[in-house]
């Protein structure tokens, strides 16, 4: 009964009624059948065989007029059809009987009817014999025979007759008395079976009732209020079922309204929580492109001074190279002679105003190769290789401006000695060539750093485009942040349709 559903709990009910109700209905049918049969046999069959005795009863009772008409008759025609008359009314008392005989079914009246009958032909018998002395002449005599012996026998079969229809009507008596009984037992045993079907019908009603109060868990108006309460987003009521209740509908809707209460909650939280993450997150992405801004203005400021860095390093090396001519054409000079000691002296000059020019730009480098040392330790680990490179310049410029100083130590050198004595000119020839080494070094460093500085410059734009791709990146995150942001606020205008109970 608890498995079945609810609209069988209602149709079994409305069944079993309707199955009772019809079987009163079939057993009152049958009690009148059977009523109707007994009252068909009643006022059928033993009216009919009342109605053929009293036919026949009357028929023979019209002989008696007949057979004295026909002895008062005055003339033979009269006579002849008062003979004639009463043979009708005897023979249709006959075929009265007859009838009678051939419909009844009891032994000891069909004896009586065969009594009958032959009181009839005694009576007949006796009747003829007047007939004849009437015509004789002789009425006294037929009249005591008409009163005498014929009358006897009439009213022997008349008695008989009386006899069998007081028998057919204590039958139609007892077969009333049957009705009234069948009639008063069919009337109580229909009422008992009514009541007691409508006895079981209560109770499979109120059985059933049961069963479906006990799957609802109260009555339906409750659950019909608390699913619209559901339904209005107040999660905050509740759900009252009794006790032991733990497989009804209200207690489902109970469980379910606490488990949606605390997916709420924790979708709250988790909004609130999405929310401010989401807000952190597009500040600190806003702060990373601004950041990222800074850098990559810095880089292309370093990238400009490198750039002007190796434009004063190309300078550098096309110095270097004039100053390696110069010192060979002064080791050629020296080799021709004294006279050539007054334009080497010259030369020298020019060459310790050079190497200045060297030393200056070396100076120059080397405060760019610091300079761009800070930018790369500010921009913090997008910068760490830049520091390196920045690092390397610095130690070249170092290096150069220590060439040059060193050149130009040597330059004043052989001006002084150049002035002091020109019989000295042979031994200026290997500081000469000495002087050519360094120069082909200063090149040679020169043209290095100038390498390592279109490196940097390349390095430099590596970083540029990841400083740039950050920067998108950054930009798409804060968008992204904010876009989760916004569909947090809308998680939180739709959560807050539902009125949640706080634990």
């Amino acid at each position: 009964m608890r498995d079945l559903k609810i609209i069988w709990k209602i149709m079994l009910p409305a069944g079993l009624l309707t199955l009772v109700t019809l079987g009163i209905v079939l057993l009152t049918l049958h009690a009148i059948a059977s009523i109707s049969g007994l009252a068909s046999q009643a006022l059928d069959e033993n009216a009919r065989r009342v109605f053929l005795a009293n036919q026949a009863a009357f028929h023979i009772t019209s002989t008696t007029t007949d057979d004295r008409n026909q002895i008062h008759a005055w003339t033979t025609q009269m006579e002849d059809s008062a003979e004639k008359q009463f043979q009708v009314n005897l023979d249709n008392g006959r075929n009265a009987l007859n009838s009678l005989y051939a419909i009844e079914k009891d032994a000891s009246r069909r004896a009586i009817i065969n009594q009958v009958r032959s009181q009839l032909l005694q009576f007949e018998k006796i009747d003829k014999e007047a007939f004849k002395l009437t015509r004789l002449g002789q009425p006294t005599e037929a009249y005591a025979l008409i009163n005498g012996d014929a009358y006897r026998a009439y009213k022997t079969a008349m008695s008989h007759l009386s006899q069998l229809v007081k028998l057919e009507e204590n039958d139609i008596a007892i077969a009333r008395k049957q009705i009234d009984i069948r009639g008063k037992n069919t009337f109580w045993t229909v009422l008992i079976t009514a009541l007691g079907g409508f006895l079981i019908s209560i109770a499979a009603v109120l059985l059933s009732t049961q069963q479906i109060l006990r799957q609802l868990g109260g009555e339906p108006a409750y659950a019909v209020s608390v699913a619209r309460q559901v339904a209005a987003g107040d999660l905050s009521l509740d759900v009252l079922v009794h006790a032991k209740d733990q497989n009804s509908l209200l207690f489902a809707m109970r469980q379910m309204v606490e488990k949606l209460n605390s997916i709420v909650i924790r979708l709250r939280n988790a909004t609130e929580e999405t929310y401010s993450s989401s807000s952190e997150v597009a500040s600190a992405a806003q702060l990373v492109c601004k950041n990222t801004s800074i850098n990559a203005d810095i880089l292309r400021e370093s990238s400009i001074s490198i750039d002007n860095l190796s434009i004063h390093t190309s300078q550098n090396t096309h110095t270097a190279h004039i100053t390696d001519s110069m010192a060979r054409q002064s080791t050629l000079d020296a080799r021709s002679g004294c006279e050539s000691v007054q334009k080497t002296t010259l030369a020298m000059r020019k060459i310790a105003k050079e190497i200045l020019i060297i030393d200056d730009i070396a100076y120059q480098t080397n405060l760019l190769a610091l300079n761009a040392a800070i930018e790369a330790a500010r921009a913090g680990a997008n910068g760490k290789s830049f520091a390196v490179v920045a690092a390397e310049v610095r130690k070249l410029a170092e290096r150069c401006q220590l060439a040059a100083q060193e050149i130009g130590d040597l330059s004043k050198s052989s001006v002084q000695l150049a002035e002091a004595a020109g019989e000295q000119l042979n031994n200026i020839e290997p500081s000469i060539r000495k002087t050519a080494g360094l120069v082909q070094e200063i090149a040679a460093n020169s043209h290095e750093q100038c390498h390592e500085l279109e490196l940097i410059n390349q390095n430099i734009g590596e970083v540029s485009q990841r400083v740039a791709t950050n920067a998108a990146a950054s930009e798409q995150l804060s968008a992204t942040a904010e876009q989760l942001s916004n569909q947090a606020l809308q998680v939180q205008t739709m959560l807050a349709f539902f009125k949640i109970k706080r634990s």
